[in-house]
């Protein structure tokens, strides 16, 4: 029976004339089975759940994903339960558990707060739905969808917690002009400054705009910072040697961060990547350069990594010191 016509048997049962007894409570099941059935298979197409973690977060930091639960059907959901399931690493608490009542045709959306784990790329292990049929019959559910994955990046501290032989890594220049102008590096024309040099005007841009105009060149010495890790699983000892690992990528983040944002230089990363299962690895390089696109993307392969069968920390500086600007720091 379809659906239909069970809902044209209730409005008989309803207004229509009287009807015998066995008749009456067979029609009646009839109807309430085809219109029971109709809002499960509505509801089982309609419903669905999606989590929204959070980008990028750092551990033991307090972070808030979502919870979107939408029901698209006309039908209403009296009941639903939605179970939410992280990586017991990645949160405390990881699992979580909801029970709520929707509308047809609405969303609702619950925050999720939890304080992050440890350092990695993390998803849901386990999201499901299932609203409960009053009549018994088979209940809709389903599985529940995530956009992206939580990002764990590696612990970020100050330069000057971390014991470094110098507080800052970068070289220090006693003047924020160029050491030297490099009239072969030559980039572009700017507005001439109080203090830049008259050797450096350009005389026919000057003329054309009616204003001084002065060449802008590379600068012959830089505080840029490039840093090397060295992720070979026997550079560090066998004893203490996952802590020992963790602490170098944190410092590795903290170096890179430190310098993009608060001294608003430009940085880069070389390291060992594994190619393949069978251990093989290759040396890769992100160049120097600016920009928290940048700083993201090295912040997001230092949540990825770990130690492996990695390219050796000489091949790694000798690949990376070649198109080096002078006064870049190698740490």
């Amino acid at each position: 029976m379809s659906p239909r016509i069970g809902l044209v048997l209730v409005g008989l049962l309803v207004i229509g004339p009287p009807i015998p007894g066995n008749a009456l409570i067979s029609v009646t099941l009839w109807a309430v089975g085809a219109i029971a059935w109709r809002w499960s298979a509505d509801v089982q197409r309609g419903v669905s759940v999606t989590w929204d973690g959070p980008p990028r977060v750092q551990p033991d930091a307090t972070v808030t994903g979502t919870l979107t639960v939408e029901n698209r059907s006309r039908w209403p959901v009296p009941w639903l339960e939605v179970d939410l399931r992280l990586p017991a690493a990645a949160a405390e608490p990881h699992a979580f558990s909801f029970v709520l009542r929707l509308r047809g045709r609405r969303r609702r959306r619950l925050p999720v707060a939890f304080v992050a784990g440890a350092r990695g790329v993390h998803g849901p292990s386990e999201l499901t739905w299932t609203a409960p049929d009053p009549l018994g019959l088979p209940a809709p559910h389903g599985v529940g969808t995530w956009r992206g994955a939580t990002v764990i990046v590696p612990r970020l501290a100050p330069v000057r917690r971390l014991d470094l032989p110098s507080r800052s890594p970068l070289a220090q220049l006693s003047h924020p002009r160029s050491l030297f102008f490099d009239r072969t590096a030559l980039v572009g024309l700017r507005d001439y400054q109080r203090g830049d040099p008259l050797s450096s005007v350009h005389w026919p841009a000057t003329a054309r705009v009616g204003r001084l105009m002065r060449t802008e060149a590379e600068r012959a010495a830089a505080r840029e910072l490039l840093v090397c890790l060295d992720l070979r699983t026997d550079g560090y000892q066998r004893r203490g040697r996952p802590p020992v690992a963790e602490a170098a990528i944190s410092t590795a983040a903290s170096l890179l961060a430190d310098t993009m944002i608060a001294a608003r230089q430009q940085a880069g990363l070389v390291l060992s990547w594994p190619t393949r299962d069978d251990g093989a690895a290759e040396s890769r390089r992100w160049p120097v350069r600016g920009g928290d696109r940048h700083l993201h993307t090295m912040l997001d392969t230092l949540a990825r990594i770990g130690l492996h069968d990695a390219v050796p920390l000489d091949a790694l500086v000798q690949g990376a010191v070649r198109g080096l600007h002078a006064g870049t720091t190698l740490v």
